[in-house]
Order: structure tokens, then C-alpha cells, then sequence
């Protein structure tokens, strides 16, 4: 498992276990002062109820809110690289269960956008369980936008055996040279090896941050799912890395 799963996982953990710990406690506070007939300590059941209600906060957010939210953000970026306006729609962590409005509402804001280029970084499926005729129709629907470019993430071992991905190109282990109005663009997988011509658009497609180090050092423009909540990128980077060598890389 990557640091940055850890991390999130970690999170999770101590948002679950400090409320259950912390009711338990004010439990067995209660129940000694019945026995005993001793004062009880309040404050633990006060600091109870409050990690009880971000639990039932954070569950409502994971299971009832953000898995309905698309959340857009638009990047824009000036390279001597580029010879006319290149627009990429780049998205991650889909987790595709069924046809859903979010799938949909997806879909029409990518053709919304017309883009040159779509990359999918991973997690595109929800892990062991997903319908199979509609995650191959929501694909066939998202490559025939624009051409698709991906990567597959820890949920998606299940569709690549299964070769549910259709259209979609996915670069893990090789690269795909493009010309896009003039300008060239080299797409690839972090573990691919060929290497990009010098006056081409470098990306590399990567599911998890983890694989940023190694990117930069190569030069090379990164497309990854974003770090998870209260995460900050130098903790995860680490000393080694360094932001400034993705200058060249565009």
C-alpha cells in the first residue's frame, strides 16, 4: 500500500476509533457511578458526544454528499511547447459502481469542455463490484469526446482482466506520441521507459502522488489523483524532491 493510502487510512481509523473509545469510557464511567454512587466525570461525556457528532458529520460527507459532487478545477499553463491552445480534461478516482447523475453529470461536463485529450488516473471502478454492460457504455460514451489516455489505480485489477476497458488506451507499462495542431505530445505510464523527443509535451500518468519524486526528476509534467484532505504535498514529497524541475517538463 502507498504512504498516501496509509495516511488516509490512518485518518479514517482515528475518526472511527476515538468516538467509539471515548463512548465506551463515558459508558464505563457511568456505569461505575451507579455502583459506587461516585461523582461523574462529564467532561468525558461531553468530549463523547462531540467526536460522535464528526463521526455522523464525516458519514454523511463519504456516503451521502461528496459521492454526489463534482468538484471542476481548471488549471492553465503557457509552454513554448505548445503551438495553439491545448485543452485536457484530466479525471481520477470515478469509482464506478452503476449509472448514476454523477456519472452523468461527468459526462456532460467533459463534452462541455471539448477537449483535445482525456486522461483517467485510476480507480475508474469500485473495487469487486461494478456493472459491467453500464461501466463499459460510460466509457464507450467518455472516449468518444476526445482521445482517452489512462492509467489503472488498486480497484481497477478486475476490469483489466476482464478487458472492460474498451477505447480506452491505457499507457501503465508504455508511452503513446501524439500531434495535437502542431504541437507534440508525449503520454506514458510511470513505469514506462521510452523516453520523449526533447521538443515535446512530456506527460507521465500516474494513479498515486507517491510516484512524484521519481517523475521530477525526470522532468516530466505529472497527471495523478490529488492528495487526500489535510495532506500537504512537501510531507509526502519528501526532501528528495523538487517542484522547480517540473519547469522544464512544459
Amino acid at each position: 500500500m502507498m504512504r498516501v493510502e496509509l495516511i488516509g487510512l490512518s485518518i479514517i481509523v482515528l475518526l472511527t476509533v476515538i468516538p467509539l473509545a471515548l463512548s465506551l469510557l463515558a459508558l464505563l464511567d457511568w456505569t461505575k457511578a451507579r455502583l459506587t454512587h461516585s461523582r461523574r466525570r462529564w467532561w468525558i461525556l461531553r468530549l463523547a458526544i462531540i467526536a460522535d457528532i464528526v463521526l455522523a458529520l464525516c458519514l454523511v460527507d463519504g456516503f451521502l454528499l461528496e459521492p454526489r459532487m463534482l468538484t471542476i478545477t481548471r488549471i492553465s499553463a503557457i509552454s513554448p511547447k505548445v503551438a495553439s491552445t491545448l485543452k485536457i480534461v484530466h479525471v481520477t478516482d470515478i469509482h464506478f459502481e452503476m449509472k448514476t447523475s454523477l456519472t452523468e453529470k461527468i459526462l456532460v461536463a467533459i463534452k462541455r469542455e471539448n477537449p483535445d485529450l482525456i486522461f483517467v488516473t485510476g480507480d475508474i471502478h469500485q473495487l469487486g463490484k461494478y456493472d459491467k454492460s453500464q461501466f463499459g457504455d460510460f466509457l464507450s460514451r467518455l472516449c468518444s469526446i476526445a482521445p482517452t489516455y489512462g492509467v489503472t489505480g488498486f480497484d481497477d485489477e478486475l476490469a483489466l482482466n476482464e478487458g472492460s476497458f474498451g477505447k480506452l488506451h491505457l499507457v501503465n507499462d508504455s508511452g503513446a506520441a501524439l500531434s495535437i495542431r502542431g504541437t507534440a505530445v508525449h503520454i506514458k505510464g510511470l513505469r514506462a521507459s521510452k523516453r520523449p523527443q526533447a521538443n515535446s509535451l512530456s506527460l507521465v500518468l500516474m494513479h498515486s502522488p507517491d510516484g512524484i519524486p521519481r517523475a521530477a526528476r525526470e522532468r516530466r509534467l505529472v497527471l495523478c489523483r490529488p492528495y487526500p484532505r489535510g495532506t500537504s504535498a512537501s510531507s509526502i514529497l519528501g526532501r528528495d524532491s523538487d517542484s522547480s524541475q517540473y519547469r522544464q517538463a512544459i
